[in-house]
């Protein structure tokens, strides 16, 4: 007797498209989860594609892998391309999935996207899904805290920064590193080390709470604020801003 799972195997690889769009959802489901587990992403991806009716939030029954979707899985073994097309084809996907047990409990698919500085997907996700938990981040280690925003401006991504900036009022705004070399350092004194006046100005504008005294904890750069990086590069448009929006700034 063939298993329910070989005859499924048998409905994705053998039968004809018009024949594989009568599965049933739970087929289907079963189907995208069993190519997960098996790291088939090929099967995956000709899952997504063909049905449309799949609960892509289906997790495995068993307690080792309850919690983990599609979607998590996917970004947890760095399938980018299946990333994108679950986030483009199916806005129902829970985002804010994430492992329930281990190293990467709490990690959202947003985090491993900027862990792996996959900044288009981030670009994605920002963008599509306005529910998406901005402020994710490690509980622990030298990277405890730092969220997507914090590593937008790390590394540069000033677009990224401004979207953040733009759409999540909520996010931390004074997150920094609690060890290392960037030890205290916020996106607003990244910004103003960078000469970016704009993001500046709209972090002043949009975050009464910033830290505006924010200074170097570690290093050569020790005990210097943004206000003192924008006056030493000659960053007027910096200082005046500071100096409007924060008159009780430390000189």
């Amino acid at each position: 007797m063939q298993s329910h799972h070989t005859r499924n195997d048998q409905a994705l690889n053998g039968a004809p498209i018009e024949t594989r769009a009568n599965l049933t959802a739970t087929q289907s489901n079963s189907l995208l989860l069993q190519a997960c587990l098996a790291l088939e992403w090929k099967k995956v991806k000709n899952i997504l594609e063909e049905y449309p009716h799949v609960d892509i939030n289906a997790t495995p029954p068993e307690d080792g892998y309850k919690g983990l979707t599609a979607l998590s899985m996917a970004t947890y073994k760095s399938q980018w391309e299946i990333v994108k097309l679950i986030l483009e084809k199916f806005p129902q996907v829970d985002i804010n999935v994430a492992q329930v047990a281990g190293r990467a409990k709490g990690l959202t698919p947003l985090w491993w996207a900027f862990n792996e500085n996959k900044w288009k997907i981030v670009k994605l996700i920002l963008k599509k899904f306005p529910q998406v938990d901005i402020n994710v981040a490690l509980r622990e280690g030298p990277s405890k805290g730092l969220t997507a925003l914090w590593w937008a401006a790390n590394k540069g991504k000033w677009k990224i920064v401004k979207l953040i900036l733009e759409k999540f009022p909520q996010v931390d705004i004074n997150v920094a590193p609690i060890e290392g070399s960037s030890k205290g350092l916020t996106a607003l004194w990244l910004a103003a080390n960078k000469g970016k006046w704009k993001i500046v100005k709209l972090i002043l504008e949009k975050f009464p709470q910033v830290d505006i005294n924010v200074a170097s904890i570690e290093g050569p750069s020790k005990g210097l604020t943004a206000l003192w990086l924008a006056a030493n590069q000659g960053q007027w448009q910096i200082v005046r801003t500071i100096l409007e929006k924060f008159p009780q700034v430390d000189i």
